[in-house]
This record gives structure tokens, sequence and C-alpha cells, in this order.
């Protein structure tokens, strides 16, 4: 079990941490974290395919700064609320660039 694995094991429990947390306090976020992104994923490709289902704010691609290469997960803001329903519904378990994300 590698460091990096740990260290992506940890933020992914604090991204569901504060998703579960923020619906608990019910507030209308418009954001999705995207995650299991491949390393040639660009803040492109996620406007592209994230764009089809509604206008988006903001599009934020994590990258490793060590290397330079994306983390395998980007925030996605919608313009609304349904927008971004929309979205989860539809590539919550769906693939892109071959990896199933969530």
């Amino acid at each position: 079990f590698s460091t990096c694995g740990l260290f992506r094991n940890l933020q992914n429990i604090l991204q569901i941490h504060n998703a579960y947390t923020a619906q608990a306090v019910g507030e209308q976020t418009t954001k999705l974290v995207v995650g299991n992104l491949t390393r040639n994923i660009t803040e492109d490709h996620i406007r592209d395919i994230f764009g089809t289902y509604g206008p988006l704010k903001s599009v934020e691609l994590a990258i490793d700064r060590v290397v330079n290469l994306p983390k395998g997960f980007a925030h996605v803001e919608f313009e609304r609320r349904e927008d971004a329903e929309n979205a989860l519904d539809h590539m919550n378990g769906g693939q892109v660039d071959g990896n199933v994300v969530r």
C-alpha cells in the first residue's frame, strides 16, 4: 500500500464527508467532485463532457505539481442545480477515457 494511494483514499473520504455535510445542512450546491479520472484528461475534456448537461461556472482539474499531471479528480460547478443533478445522474458510474468515474 503506497503513501500516494493512502493520500488519495484520505482525499476521497474528505470529499465524501464534505458532500454529506453540505447535504445535511441543506446547502443547495451546484458543484460536483468527479473522481477516478485518468492522467490523460484535461480541463477542456471535462468542459466538453459536462458542458452537455448545462452551462458551467467553473472547472478545476487537480494537478500534481511534482509531476505536473492530473491527480485524478476535478471540481465541476454548474450555473444551475438541476444541471448538476442531471450530470450526476448520467455520469456517475459512466466512463471517461476508459475509467468509470464516480
